[in-house]
């Protein structure tokens, strides 16, 4: 997926996303300099939140988009390999704000990963800093259908089954990518839960966080019965 996946992404809100975090971070109760892109993919919020002067480090349990995440980032970017949840991973006390976009925590599936997670954000916070999230909503995987489309050089059909009774959705997923001629196919199966408040609120205060807002998809409004991405803003405690 790696070498498919700023092409798949093509269209994503990246600039909205960092905005909205960028606003998030200035309003932290401390400076914020340092900051963690939590499940970076290959690194495009990393380089835009250098962009913003930010000393930028990223973590991503794939190692091939950690590959292209090299490539993207600015010299002295830290490249962290890890798969979530990983104690010990980050260094206690390092970072001003944490940053984790595109529903990467909703692959956390089972008992207790999302909770072992949010502690080790914790860990690696100072008392101020600012945790900014985003998960898909029950409602977007419940609802969510098979597509496809046709771009000049990748093509794609995707396909989802969704499980009510555990709150899970697989997403089956067919490139189709132009070589020599002909087309290759590449298949993956993702799958994500839905979390609901009760149980992000729970998370958050057990590890030391005050929620600071919880907004529909990085704007300026709650979210309702028929938001697709919640984004979640909390600080750290201490």
């Amino acid at each position: 997926m790696a070498l498919f996946y700023d092409r798949w992404m093509s269209g994503t809100p990246y600039e909205c996303w960092r905005d909205f975090a960028h606003a998030r971070f200035t309003e932290a109760r401390i400076p914020v300099h340092d900051v963690l892109d939590l499940c970076c993919g290959t690194g495009t919020m990393t380089r835009m939140l250098s962009g913003y002067g930010y000393r930028m480090t990223g973590l991503d349990g794939s190692p091939a988009m950690l590959a292209v995440a090299h490539e993207r980032t600015l010299p002295g970017t830290e490249l962290i390999h890890a798969v979530l949840p990983a104690p010990g991973a980050i260094r206690a006390d390092s970072f001003d704000g944490v940053m984790c976009c595109a529903d990467s925590l909703n692959y956390l599936l089972e008992e207790g990963q999302f909770e072992a997670a949010v502690q080790m954000v914790a860990e690696g916070l100072r008392p101020g800093g600012v945790f900014v999230f985003d998960l898909t909503t029950r409602y977007a995987l419940a609802t969510a259908t098979g597509t496809g489309d046709d771009r000049e050089d990748l093509a794609y059909v995707w396909r989802t089954r969704h499980d009510p009774e555990t709150g899970r959705c697989d997403y089956l997923i067919s490139l189709f990518v132009p070589e020599n001629g002909l087309y290759r196919r590449v298949c993956e199966q993702h799958t994500q839960r839905w979390f609901a408040h009760d149980e992000v609120r729970a998370a958050l205060e057990a590890a030391g966080f005050r929620i600071v807002m919880v907004a529909d998809d990085y704007g300026d409004q709650p979210p309702d019965e028929r938001t697709l991405r919640e984004t979640w803003v909390a600080e750290f405690t201490g």
